[in-house]
């Protein structure tokens, strides 16, 4: 027993300096390399590492493809294989997440706008900013409401200044929401 004990913890430190030492020599070393044509390459895509880096880096991708990414990084591979459906899908989420960043993004750049006007006193630009920013925020397909909810309470304190209060509810009426 004791002996069993003894070659157990000399294979751990030994295997633990080889970690510790080069652990990418380790890792290629206990990956199998498949073949490239053993993913049924008639019903598979072939991609390319890059591309589906893309994927990866916005978050949208699979734990599958992640995995298959993962060894083909490792293993020096310069391509994965993943079927048509979950390209499709991808390229879906890509979409919407692209839209949605581009929208976050315009969204940003109207707050700033309106922020500085009220900020620097200019009430009238102001109220017509918080105007635009939120019939944007509120035709986009992307953004919801929590995305823009602090504006239009910035839009009402401003039209109060500024005694429009009838030209706020009036345009407000015109924003129908969902919830």
């Amino acid at each position: 027993m004791v002996a069993f004990v003894i070659v157990a913890l000399v294979f751990v430190i030994i295997i633990a300096l080889v970690l510790w030492n080069n652990p990418k020599k380790l890792a290629k070393s206990i990956i199998i390399k498949q073949p490239e044509t053993s993913n049924l390459p008639g019903k598979n895509i072939r991609i390319s590492v890059k591309d589906a880096e893309k994927y990866y880096l916005k978050g949208i991708s699979d734990p599958a493809m992640s995995t298959d990414l993962d060894m083909a990084i490792i293993n020096g591979g310069k391509y994965i294989y993943i079927s048509q459906e979950r390209l499709d899908l991808l390229e879906a989420r890509l979409k919407q997440r692209n839209g949605f960043d581009n929208d976050l993004a315009k969204l940003t750049q109207l707050k700033y706008n309106a922020h500085t006007f009220e900020k620097d006193k200019m009430l009238n630009e102001a109220f017509e900013a918080y105007k635009v920013l939120i019939t944007f925020a509120h035709n986009s397909p992307y953004l919801q409401i929590n995305s823009y909810s602090h504006d239009m309470n910035r839009f009402r304190i401003v039209s109060n200044k500024l005694k429009k209060k009838e030209e706020y509810e009036k345009f407000m009426s015109t924003i129908k929401f969902d919830h």
